[in-house]
């Protein structure tokens, strides 16, 4: 065996654990400290800027709207009640101006009534309060008149006479209706 006292043996075993046991404080402090550093770093790195703008002259312009749903998306953005039609019931569309869509309308949403709403020219909208939200945009395209707001996207993509624009779901269910206010 060993030629060491069972006393001295005792205390190099205590000595030996404590200082195994400071090592592994040391050591698991300094991974904290350094997990937490490398954490904080990230968050304080500086994001590069992407550029946006998708009118390079290279670059095709895109027949939505950056902010506009794809017509996949679009229709199952409707939940419970059957899917939209992503196309138009009717080609008048294609004779629409911006400015013929631009103004007040009545707006009215799975039949009840929503207020008055205003669609800008500069393809921002106002609510029936009264007030806009970045979230707010509306945009005329080849199947219909698409407004964005917070939650939801609709696509008025039937015209039942001048001024009046119906949203219908692919099985010819209305869920949507703006009318437009002149006065």
């Amino acid at each position: 065996m060993s030629t060491m006292p069972p006393d001295r043996q005792k205390r190099l075993l205590l000595i030996w654990a404590i200082g195994a046991t400071l090592v592994a404080f040391v050591f698991a402090n300094f991974a904290l400290i350094l997990f937490l550093r490398l954490r904080s770093i990230q968050d304080e790195a500086p994001v590069a800027a992407m550029p946006t703008d998708s009118s390079l002259p290279t670059a095709p312009r895109p027949a939505r709207p950056a902010w506009a749903p794809s017509p996949e998306e679009l229709a199952l953005s409707y939940p419970s009640l059957g899917q939209r039609s992503t196309r138009p019931l009717n080609s008048a569309f294609t004779n629409l101006t911006e400015g013929d869509v631009a103004g007040r309308y009545r707006f009215f949403h799975d039949s009840s009534a929503g207020g008055i709403i205003t669609l800008r020219p500069d393809h921002t909208m106002l609510n029936k309060e009264g007030t806009s939200a970045p979230q707010y945009r509306w945009a005329l395209q080849p199947d219909g008149i698409l407004t964005k707001w917070r939650s939801a996207t609709i696509l008025f993509n039937d015209i039942e006479k001048p001024g009046l624009y119906v949203a219908r779901r692919g099985d010819g269910v209305e869920y949507g209706r703006m009318e437009k206010v002149t006065e």
